[in-house]
């Protein structure tokens, strides 16, 4: 019987963040982040490999716009679905998708 190594809690995180991306995000925005989801849209989904947020690509910028959503577009928000914690990760995976 073998033993599995402990998950650093960073290794914790990224799980956690690219769980709730694949929940949440790939169907809009691809699964690579690329903007090209499954979902039937009224415009393109934003590419997060692109770069160039709407409002900022910093995580509270990311946090809040994934909480509140974007008035005016497909985007909704899921501050109601999604804990303070699960924003974060959900948050710095997105970030992660994108250029330095």
């Amino acid at each position: 019987m073998g033993t599995t190594p402990l998950q650093s809690p960073k290794d914790r995180w990224a799980r956690l963040g690219s769980a709730l991306y694949s929940a949440y995000c790939a169907s809009c925005h691809g699964e690579s982040g690329d903007g090209q989801g499954i979902a039937q849209l009224d415009r393109p989904a934003r590419s997060f490999k692109d770069g160039g947020f709407s409002f900022g690509n910093t995580i509270p910028a990311l946090k809040r716009t994934i909480a509140v959503g974007i008035a005016g577009s497909p985007m909704p928000g899921f501050g109601a679905t999604l804990n303070d914690d699960q924003l974060n990760a959900l948050a710095t995976h997105v970030r992660a998708l994108g250029p330095e």
